[in-house]
Parts: structure tokens; C-alpha cells; sequence
């Protein structure tokens, strides 16, 4: 199954699948609902994430937050939030990402030890964490004299 928004790259997607006459074992699902969202990773027996440019990774960490075994490029920000919590391959290669495919669906230990190590890592990714390294980043960049507005005095976001 390919979920994602309809445009080029789906139906460049769609012509490769009809011209190797796989067109019937690819389910094109297109954008799909959170709710839908939700039963596609409870069902699914891996998720494969080829993204050549991402500006953060959230479908590899929902995935591994759900306990989905994970393979996904191996280019940045995707490999900081993976960690070793996935495989990782080089995105334009559809031999690696094949092998990749491959190793989750057929190595039980393999997709086992991803399970577990997956919500693991991804609990590591929070709001209060991301809130706390971007005022670390604002305060680096505009100086130590920056402080939260006074309708944020109340919640501490530096830890105690």
C-alpha cells in the first residue's frame, strides 16, 4: 500500500506499477484520514519511508511509536530521529530499499527487536522537549537575556 497526496510523484508511481503489470497489487490509497491513518499502521506488518528530502520525519516516528518496524532513508533529519530504532538505506537505490524491505518482512527477531526499540526512541520526541530546544536555540543565537513571556511565567520549560 502507498498512501500519500495524488500528484506527480503517485502517478509516476502508478505508470511504474502498470508497466511492471503490478498495477492489482498496489493499493494507491492517496491522502488518507488520521483516523485511517491509525488502522493502516495497527495492520501493517512494516513501513517503508524512501524520502529523498524531509524536513522532519514524522511518519518514521509515528511508526515507531506504534511499534511498526521501520525502514527509511538514510538521510538527515530521518536518521536523527530513527537512531538505531530502524533500518536505514540509501533512498536511490531500489536495491537497498528492497533489502531493507526484504530484512523486515522476513528476519522475525529482526522486526521483534524494532518493535520495542521503536516506542522507545520515539518517546524521546516530545513537546516539552522540542519547546525546550528551541528556546536553548533562540537563547544561543539571541543571547541570555531572552526570557519567556509573562503569560508563559507559570510553566518552566528548562528542566528543574
Amino acid at each position: 500500500m502507498l498512501a500519500g497526496p495524488d500528484g506527480d510523484a503517485s502517478r509516476e508511481l502508478r505508470a511504474r506499477a502498470s508497466r511492471a503489470d503490478l498495477a492489482g497489487r498496489v493499493d494507491f490509497a492517496g491522502h488518507v484520514s488520521d483516523e485511517r491513518l491509525l488502522e493502516l499502521y495497527r495492520g501493517a506488518s512494516c513501513v517503508v519511508f524512501p524520502s529523498q528530502f524531509e524536513g522532519f520525519g514524522l511518519p518514521v516516528l509515528e511508526a515507531m511509536a506504534r511499534g511498526v518496524p521501520v525502514a527509511c532513508s538514510n538521510r538527515p533529519p530521518l536518521t536523527e530521529v530513527a537512531g538505531d530504532a530502524a533500518l536505514l538505506f540509501d533512498p536511490t537505490s531500489p536495491r537497498a530499499i528492497a533489502g531493507a524491505l526484504a530484512a523486515l518482512l522476513g528476519d522475525d527477531a529482526l522486526r521483534a527487536r524494532l518493535r520495542t526499540a521503536g516506542p522507545e526512541r520515539a518517546a524521546r520526541f516530545t513537546w516539552a522537549a522540542t519547546a525546550q530546544a528551541t528556546l536553548r536555540s533562540y537563547r544561543r543565537t539571541m543571547g541570555s537575556s531572552l526570557s519567556l513571556p509573562h503569560q508563559c511565567g507559570k510553566e518552566r520549560l528548562d528542566p528543574p
